[in-house]
């Protein structure tokens, strides 16, 4: 899919099923609209999130995708696609 930089979000022209559940799971957990995130949303700098936000963004992952975060998880997850990532490493050793 084709990807276009639009401020600090990317969006491709066909997200993935995997993408687009990580991205509604987060605007759930932080009471916003999907289509205002993307990949390169930076969680402390475009979303301004607290210690709080951070958990319940955690929560939320981990209910939707049957993964645990370690402790220090978040320390190193910065934007969407980070989280992404991180995610979709879990779900591959998980299985």
């Amino acid at each position: 899919a084709r990807l276009v930089l639009l401020g600090s979000s990317w969006r491709g022209d066909q997200m993935s099923d995997f993408t687009t559940r990580v991205l509604e799971t987060v605007s759930r957990a932080l009471h916003c609209a999907p289509e205002t995130l993307g990949l390169g949303t930076h969680f402390t700098f475009d979303l301004g999130i607290d210690s709080l936000d951070a958990i319940e963004v955690m929560i939320g992952i981990e209910d939707t995708f049957g993964i645990e975060f370690p402790d220090d998880a978040m320390e190193h997850i910065f934007t969407i696609g980070d989280l992404a990532g991180f995610v979709r490493h879990e779900t591959a050793h998980a299985a």
